[in-house]
């Protein structure tokens, strides 16, 4: 180990959106395989380590910790996972193997790919940097991107039916588990922001995509747009449409939503019958991720760090929006809402 990434979550005093979110969302689209990725992507380094690869987690995970120094407690931060090329499966040598995250693309569903917007974590490209000009540094690479993301451009504006033409650009699986998180866990900052978009055969003319979740802190009852009450009712509506509480359109995953609706609620019931959605799902984590911090330095943590605008109380949120019971309880009404909508009663 030569470095670790620590990170301290202002706006979740609990420290424990983010990881929970992520685990969720794996525990969910592994559901019924096991895997988190198709068969093939690990046989891809069968001839390299027999294929171990299971710390692959494709995306964020973290456990919390104390930082001291010189016997000084500074506060509590979670370390957290790198978001690099191996989380993904990927191999970065291989040109096919392309990842890319949404960094400035504020207007990605309604204009053509533009690389400058996105980052490139894999390949590997001799002297990219994040904002560069990927079609001046390696054309092949932009046009594989360029080809998936315009093809959903073109599904938002009505010109591509997207029932008809998904299982050439697109793994439907990957794209309704990532709908079911946004939804479940209210992520408003996960529409055109904090995913990233994959895929192991991609070229210019051809390739299967796959979404994956990432920074989910501002989830289940915590966002930027939150008023002085510090909390969002959880039957406002979808989170993947255009609504008053977020100024991200909704795009490809509105799409997804309405006219995949018959998939999207048959993978809900079918995650719902596993138990992997749950009450019981929520409360695991909470209860292992719970026991690893010391109620007597999170008293500590706030001492130090007392709740403001930089340390919790982003828009006027109040201290309730960061307690375990409140947590608990966002996500349990969430989920009884969306079974509402799609008429789920039970197994």
């Amino acid at each position: 180990m030569t470095s670790i990434t620590c990170k301290g979550y202002g706006a979740d005093r609990t420290l424990m959106r983010d990881s929970l979110t992520t685990e969720l969302w794996r525990n969910l689209h592994k559901c019924p395989s096991g895997y988190l990725a198709p068969l093939s992507a690990y046989q891809y380094f069968d001839n390299t380590d027999f294929g171990i690869h299971q710390s692959a987690l494709f995306s964020t995970a973290g456990v919390p910790v104390e930082i001291w120094q010189n016997g000084a407690f500074l506060g509590l931060y979670v370390m957290r996972t790198d978001n690099d090329a191996p989380s993904y499966l990927m191999d970065d040598s291989n040109q096919q193997h392309i990842l890319i995250q949404p960094q400035h693309a504020g207007n990605m569903w309604s204009g053509a790919f533009n690389s400058k917007d996105w980052d490139f974590p894999s390949p590997d490209i001799k002297g990219y940097d994040t904002g560069d000009d990927m079609s001046q540094l390696n054309a092949t690479v932009d046009k594989a991107a360029a080809r998936v993301v315009n093809w959903m451009v073109s599904c938002c504006e009505g010109t591509t039916d997207f029932r008809s033409t998904y299982k050439n650009y697109l793994d439907l699986t990957s794209a309704l588990d990532y709908i079911i998180i946004t939804e479940w866990a209210l992520s408003f900052d996960s529409l055109n922001n904090n995913f990233m978009l994959g895929s192991w055969n991609a070229t210019p003319t051809s390739g299967v995509w796959y979404f994956w979740p990432y920074d989910e802190d501002e989830t289940f009852g915590i966002s930027w747009f939150l008023s002085a009450n510090g909390s969002v009712d959880p039957t406002f509506g979808w989170v993947t449409s255009v609504n008053t509480l977020s100024n991200q359109p909704p795009g490809i995953f509105q799409v997804i939503r309405e006219q995949m609706r018959p998939e999207l609620r048959a993978r809900w019931a079918q995650l719902r019958d596993a138990g992997v959605i749950s009450d019981g799902a929520v409360a695991d984590f909470i209860n292992t991720y719970g026991a690893m911090i010391n109620p007597d330095m999170m008293a500590q943590d706030i001492a130090t760090w007392p709740t403001s605008a930089y340390t919790g109380n982003q828009q006027g949120i109040i201290k309730i929006a960061h307690s375990v019971s409140y947590l608990s309880d966002i996500a349990s009404r969430r989920m009884a809402w969306i079974d509402g909508q799609f008429g789920y009663s039970g197994a």
